[in-house]
């Protein structure tokens, strides 16, 4: 450097680094003070919103833990009403299992109680306390039990006259059913309503969707297509293809 240079040397890398660091160090701590400050004037609003905070998880976790008491225990006792309704005493078991359906109402096991109790109490005969068994089941076809259950609550409606209310069950089950046999199933019971009213022509169209759902080499598809060749030979209706 000559005499009559009046530039500032360049400042070293490492000394840029270190005065960065130390006012990256004084901004943290001020957030420090800052913060201790806040909480010295707040303690009372933190200290109570720990508490609720302390509260809402404890009460957390006893309603989760109750509720799977609940569950087992309203599994075990299910297990035992299935055991009575097995062994022939079905009055018993449909008095047990009313009281089994209030009492667990909230369970999951309390909806196969239903089906359970719409069942035994259709083979008494008892259609409409059936029907009210099932009902609440057999709304909800998204559920595994929710098709069983609509297709007993149809069965229910026959059972107590109301054949068209029955008929919509069923054709609900053939719209929305998981599975394809339940699907069958419901097709095939109102098919079986519409011949007895006299609309063989509706039957007919439901024999062929359910025929569509069927293998060509399904053992049950004799059945259905001499119960559709019926119906269609009632209705003058067209032969089905391929027949």
């Amino acid at each position: 450097m000559t005499a009559t240079d009046t530039r500032m040397p360049a400042r070293h890398p490492v000394a840029r680094r270190i005065h960065r660091e130390k006012a990256e160090e004084d901004a943290f701590i001020a957030r420090l003070l800052e913060l201790a400050l806040w909480a010295r004037n707040h303690s009372r609003a933190i200290t109570t919103a720990v508490i609720v905070l302390v509260a809402a998880v404890a009460l957390g976790i006893y309603y989760r833990n109750s509720r799977a008491a609940i569950a087992n225990r309203a599994t075990a006792e299910l297990a035992q009403l299935q055991q009575t309704a097995a062994s022939g005493n079905r009055a018993l078991a449909i008095r047990e299992l009313e009281s089994f359906v209030n009492r667990f109402s909230g369970a999951p096991a309390a909806r196969e109680g239903r089906v359970l109790l719409g069942q035994l109490q259709l083979e008494e005969g008892h259609a409409e306390q059936a029907i009210q068994a099932l009902r609440p089941v057999a709304d909800d076809l998204e559920d595994p039990l929710g098709a069983p259950a609509a297709l007993l609550l149809g069965a229910a409606y026959e059972a107590a006259g109301r054949s068209g209310e029955a008929e919509r069950v069923y054709l609900r089950v053939a719209d929305q059913a998981r599975f394809a046999f339940q699907r069958q199933d419901a097709l095939y019971a109102a098919a079986r309503i519409r011949q007895d009213r006299g609309d063989y022509a509706g039957a007919v169209a439901l024999y062929d969707r359910l025929l569509g759902l069927l293998p060509a080499d399904a053992p049950e598809r004799n059945i259905f297509e001499m119960r559709r060749a019926e119906a269609a030979a009632r209705a003058e209706a067209p032969p089905a293809p391929g027949a």
